[in-house]
Parts: C-alpha cells; sequence; structure tokens
C-alpha cells in the first residue's frame, strides 16, 4: 500500500490553511454585503405599504385610519407599539422628504407655539417615510425595524 510521505503533520496544516482561507473569504463576502443591506431602509410606494411593513414586524397599526379628504392619501394615523396616534407620511421620493421637511418642522413648531404645548415630537424617518411620536421611547422600536433613524423636533 502506498503511503503519503509527507512530513507529520504537514496534510494538517495545507487542510487548516484551505478551510481557514474558505473561512475568512465567507466572512468578508458576508461583511461587504451586510452593511449596505443595514443601511438600506425599506421605501414604501403608498402609505399602505408603510402601514403593512410595521403590522409585519408586530408592532400595530392595524387601526390605521387614512387621513380625511382633501388631503394626500399618502398619509394616515394609527397606534404604533405602545403608542396611539402615530402620524405616518409617505413621500414619492426622498427628496421630496427632505424638501418638505423644513415645512413640516415649522408647521408643527408654530402648533406647539400656538397652543401652549411642552410635548416634544420625535420622528422615525425612512428614505421616503416619515413617523411622528410623542415619545422616544416608543420611537425606537420602529427605527430598529425599519432601519431607520429616530430625529427629534427642533424649535427655534
Amino acid at each position: 500500500m502506498c503511503r503519503d510521505r509527507s512530513f507529520p503533520g504537514e496534510v494538517d496544516i495545507v487542510g487548516k490553511r484551505l478551510v481557514l482561507t474558505l473561512i475568512v473569504g465567507v466572512a468578508l463576502s458576508a461583511a461587504s454585503a451586510l452593511p449596505a443591506a443595514a443601511k438600506s431602509s425599506p421605501q414604501p410606494r403608498a402609505i399602505g405599504d408603510l402601514v403593512a411593513m410595521i403590522s409585519a414586524k408586530g408592532l400595530g397599526c392595524q387601526d390605521f385610519q387614512p387621513a380625511p379628504p382633501p388631503l394626500d392619501t399618502s398619509e394616515g394615523t394609527c397606534t404604533v407599539g405602545h403608542e396611539f396616534g402615530v402620524t405616518l407620511d409617505v413621500f414619492a421620493s426622498h427628496a421630496a422628504l427632505t424638501k418638505q421637511m423644513p415645512k413640516g418642522n415649522a408647521a408643527l413648531c408654530s402648533e406647539l407655539r400656538k397652543t401652549h404645548s411642552s410635548v416634544k415630537l420625535v420622528f422615525v424617518v425612512g428614505p421616503n417615510w416619515v413617523a411622528i411620536f410623542e415619545s422616544k421611547v416608543n420611537a425606537r422600536p420602529l427605527a430598529t425595524a425599519l432601519r431607520a433613524k429616530v430625529q427629534p423636533l427642533k424649535c427655534a
């Protein structure tokens, strides 16, 4: 019978190097794909898509109420997690959201000043959508589930 005459342990070292190379290659491939996936947040096409995404994550929104006419059909309210009356808005694009945010902030701040409210509103902002909460604690689960950012309303 012919046996391999390599040095003792040589096959084990070569085999371990091959396995290690494969593991490192797979790990690097997975690591390079993760940041792109982690940074991308789902982009709903309509308010119903956002409601479905929230419901699918187990965060509620079964009581969704669309905004009354003549308001745009891309907004409404529902209970998200433990907070009732969360306002949801979906925009046509990220550019449209970016353009509308300053106007929305100004309107909200104006309304809070008029009513002498001490409420501290918090936004959960996705690529083309926003949810408005009264509690940062209640906003975090949605932000985490949909890979979005929590951003407080800042009034001057």
